[in-house]
């Protein structure tokens, strides 16, 4: 079975090759998206949202708006990449973080973004990894 991958951010040029690895095969990723770029809260839909621990602990991360705290956490989807792109750097400290799924990199970037789902690529292993909130504990002032 094969299907195209269809990214509205991404060049992508060749198609889906095994349907049994779930390997992707795309000419080239272009204009990667930081998790800083989309993170939004999900009680206020402030964009100042800081990574308050360490990934040796969690993920957790606080709206400078209104301090609510919540989990950016990743689940494996099964699916992975084999592109030449840009180099996917480790976000800066306090900057939003996740990681990989897969092989708990830092390394991870926006695939794809939309209102209902969020898939993250790893600059390491190549693996897709859908991006879960959780956690969430609204703030008081």
């Amino acid at each position: 079975m094969f299907a195209w991958l269809i990214v509205p951010s991404l060049t992508v040029q060749q198609k889906l090759i095994s349907a049994a690895r779930r390997e992707i095969v795309i000419g080239r990723i272009e204009n990667v998206n930081s998790l800083k770029e989309i993170i939004r809260c999900p009680k206020c839909g402030g964009v100042e949202i800081v990574y308050s621990c360490e990934p040796k602990c969690c993920f957790n991360h606080v709206c400078a708006d209104c301090r609510s705290t919540f989990e950016i956490n990743t689940v494996k989807t099964g699916q992975s990449i084999t592109a030449a792109t840009t180099t996917v750097e480790e976000p800066q400290s306090g900057d939003p973080t996740t990681c990989c799924a897969s092989c708990e990199s830092l390394r991870v970037a926006v695939l794809k973004s939309e209102d209902n789902q969020t898939l993250l690529f790893c600059g390491q292993c190549g693996a897709i990894s859908k991006m879960v909130i959780e956690e969430f504990m609204p703030g008081s002032f």
